[in-house]
């Protein structure tokens, strides 16, 4: 018998040439890390759709595969309530399950056989098995069991070293780097050590392998990765002779998973392939979802409560993670989870259809300067509605409830009704939404912990958002459309009901979209914290005061033509946007949040100025226009009220003189003047010659392959050019500083300025009188 001892798992991963599972162990007192095997096989489930002649023809086909074993069980399918005969398939050599599964699939072109359980991942399985989950706390013996809970809110932080390898090739400037390139720098960083190899390619490829031996880092961090670097050094190493090993055994053959575009609610986006380590987790900081939006101890707990290695988690977007919550739930309460999606949509009236599909509420907004505003969210409002309204695909329109029994829910305005019994959705949901509320708490309690708190925090907020457009998703496993219109209409009413206890405590709506809306007092008494106590008892989801603004600007639709004259007042007669606008508060929310992932917080001068649907907001946009701005957004933040905003107004625009200056002397550099583009089509396929066909020709030309769903990014040299090398350049095929176009980023700057002081009367024209160069008399010199 092995003594035992106290460790965390690290990581876990099959080997599909041994036909088993390594299981990553590191000890809690020593710090070592080290492997378990097991011998694995994969397991699927299949059940016929008509009879169970069926299930005796599988079987019959399945006695044909040496490498396989079945044997008929009862479990609950999907979301059935009651158990059903099925035939479960171990698959004994780990690579050929895949193909195994989409065989049975197949059958009666696609129509003969449901089959379950196929997308839940290897490693998930082996999890599954021995009750484990990543990070958690275990005793190790002869048996390795967990001494804490998957949900566990106090767990002790797996003590995990981290380092960050970067490399420099020698590639000359202009040229795209390229896997033919020799290394010319190799560095290894750590939190207080940091390692540089230059030299022979050899030398520094041996030496990179023993000062990783030596660090002996439990997370390796790196820019491009996936996309370039781990690929790269093994290219160089099998050319120079030495034996690289990045991770603590020998690292695979293959990536993962290969790169790949897919389509997202009408975007092209591009997935690229993923490389992964074998007893040290490799982390790509520039395409990984939550360690972008939640940092490293973000994904560490979301690791834990999705039972999804790191490595894997790292490179997936929030609604898969929902769904690894999902599968996570009904795997511990034994269901099998359908390989596709198995609740087709209701046969339904056009008068129904009308009434049914018709997303969330929205106040329009008048257009203009507003003082004196207080903006109310509400905290995780969909989640919330899915939760406290039962709404779940097995509970919609179920066939057990009267819609007139008591403790049926009726759906306001749609009308279907959910069960009394609780709902999958609610029983996977309700556990995310308290963890993200204590986690809240702690964070206020435990200030030596709140950043890791703040992570966890972070990361599932991205999962409630998701969880309730998961609903309508073609391809959910457990979403279904009646759902997603259920939610909105509950999302409509809680936003009127909210509208008219707002006009109750002395207040009235200037905007509101979904879950947010911003109301102006109109009577001495009212009190937006009283207003916040009243809602959250009428309906049953909290309302949190975000914030009163000193003064705050919704502005006008990108389509809307103005044509102001200067002294045009500050309400114009303008379609107000729905979620543009920005303000400044009176007092700083405590926790800045986001409009979108990817962004920074919708915030600015130490949290006061908060900036949404603009091009400070944009990733696409090149610095110099998003500097212009905040320089104008920091001055008018100096401003108490409305006609503080108006009297700094030519204050914030001499702040932006200076900018132009340096612009027309040709004194900016590259950096800030990159635009991002992302990439719809292949270069062929364009049939307009845009900038972004510009960009991928030129690409095209120096050997680089961007997919559809990635980037380009480029500095305009001559806006007016036909020719793609003269348009604008590439910056991965930039040698220097590039001579920019002065006059179109001018352009930009003042576009800029012109969405943020539209409702002010001051358009692209006016502005460029404003800032006319001193060459150029206009009527705005001698005014």
């Amino acid at each position: 018998m092995r003594s035992r001892v106290d460790a965390f798992v690290l990581d876990c991963h099959p080997d599909p040439v041994a036909n088993e599972m390594v299981l990553w162990l590191k000890t809690r007192d020593t710090g070592q890390a080290f492997s378990r095997r097991y011998d694995m096989a994969a397991t699927f489930y299949a059940a016929p759709r008509d009879d169970e002649q069926g299930l005796a023809d599988l079987e019959a086909m399945l006695d044909e595969v040496p490498q396989v074993t079945h044997e008929r069980v009862e479990r609950l399918r999907s979301l059935d309530t009651k158990p059903s005969t099925v035939l479960q398939a171990r698959v004994h050599t780990l690579d050929t399950f895949h193909s195994l599964a989409r065989a049975v699939d197949r059958l009666g072109e696609h129509r003969a056989y449901d089959v379950y359980d196929v997308d839940l991942g290897l490693s998930h399985q082996f999890l599954l098995e021995h009750e484990l989950f990543p990070f958690a706390n275990v005793r190790v013996g002869d048996t390795v069991d967990a001494v804490d809970g998957q949900w566990d809110l106090s767990y002790e932080p797996p003590a995990l070293s981290r380092a960050e390898l970067t490399a420099t090739t020698s590639a000359p400037s202009g040229r795209v780097d390229r896997h033919a390139d020799p290394i010319a720098k190799v560095r290894l960083s750590t939190a207080s050590d940091e390692r540089v190899f230059d030299g022979p390619e050899s030398r520094i490829l041996a030496e990179l392998n023993e000062a990783l031996a030596t660090v002996d880092p439990d997370v390796l961090l790196t820019e491009r990765g996936d996309r370039f670097l781990v690929r790269y050094l093994h290219r160089r190493a099998r050319e120079a002779g030495v034996d690289l090993q990045l991770g603590r055994a020998r690292d695979p053959d293959e990536p993962l998973r290969s790169g790949s575009s897919y389509s997202s609610y009408g975007q092209i986006k591009y997935q690229p392939r993923v490389e992964v380590l074998h007893g040290r987790l490799h982390v790509d900081k520039r395409d990984s979802f939550f360690y972008d939006e939640a940092g490293f101890w973000g994904l560490v707990d979301l690791s834990r409560i999705t039972s999804t290695p790191l490595q894997e988690l790292a490179r997936v977007g929030a609604g898969t993670a929902v769904t690894a919550i999902q599968i996570d739930r009904a795997k511990r309460e034994g269901r099998l989870v359908p390989w596709k999606k198995n609740f087709p949509e209701e046969p339904k009236t056009e008068h129904t259809l009308v009434k049914a599909d018709r997303g969330g509420f929205i106040f329009d907004p008048d257009v203009g300067v507003f003082e004196n505003v207080v903006e109310l969210d509400f905290a995780s409002m969909y989640p919330n509605i899915m939760v406290t309204r039962n709404v779940s695909p097995e509970t919609i329109l179920c066939d057990c409830c009267d819609p007139d029994d008591e403790g049926v829910q009726r759906v306001p305005q749609v009308g279907y009704h959910t069960c009394k019994d609780s709902g999958f959705i609610g029983r996977a949901l309700e556990p995310l939404i308290d963890r993200r509320e204590r986690f809240k708490r702690l964070r206020g309690e435990h200030p030596e912990e709140r950043d890791r708190y703040q992570a966890a925090v972070d990361a599932i907020k991205w999962l409630a958002v998701c969880s309730f457009g998961y609903q309508g998703y073609k391809n959910a496993r457990f979403g279904r459309i009646e759902c997603h219109e259920a939610i909105c209409a509950w999302g409509r009413e809680i936003l009127l009901t909210c509208s008219e206890i707002a006009r109750e405590e002395g207040f009235e709506i200037v905007h509101g979209i979904v879950d947010s809306v911003w109301v102006q007092p109109v009577e001495d008494w009212a009190d937006p914290q009283r207003l916040a106590r009243r809602v959250t008892e009428a309906l049953d989801i909290e309302l949190e005061v975000e914030g009163t603004y000193d003064w705050i600007v919704f502005l006008p639709t990108r389509s809307y033509a103005l044509g102001l004259e200067p002294e045009a007042e500050d309400e114009v007669e303008a379609a107000g946007a729905l979620n543009r606008f920005y303000g400044c508060f009176a007092t700083p929310p405590d926790a800045p949040s986001r409009s979108q992932a990817g962004q920074e917080a919708d915030y600015i001068e130490q949290g006061r100025v908060k900036v949404r649907g603009v091009e400070l907001r944009q990733r696409s946009c090149p610095g110099v226009v998003q500097r212009a701005q905040e320089v104008v957004l920091r001055e008018l933040a100096r401003a108490r009220d409305r006609e503080g905003f108006r009297e700094r107004l030519p204050h914030a625009l001499d702040r932006v003189e200076p900018m132009l200056d340096d612009l027309r002397a040709g004194r900016v550099g590259s950096e800030d003047l990159t635009i991002t583009k992302r990439v719809s089509r292949r270069a062929e396929d364009y049939r307009s010659r845009t900038d972004t066909w510009a960009a991928l020709s030129q690409l095209e030309q120096a050997g680089v392959d961007v997919p559809p769903g990635d980037f380009v990014r480029f500095v305009v040299t001559d806006d007016d050019a036909t020719a793609p090398e003269h348009r604008l350049v590439e910056t991965r095929c930039m040698d220097g500083e590039p001579d920019y176009d002065h006059d179109h980023y001018e352009t930009l700057i003042l576009r800029g300025l012109e969405s943020l002081l539209l409702p002010l009367g001051w358009d692209q024209e006016r502005l460029g009188d404003r800032f006319a160069r001193v060459d150029e008399p206009t009527l705005w010199r001698f005014a």
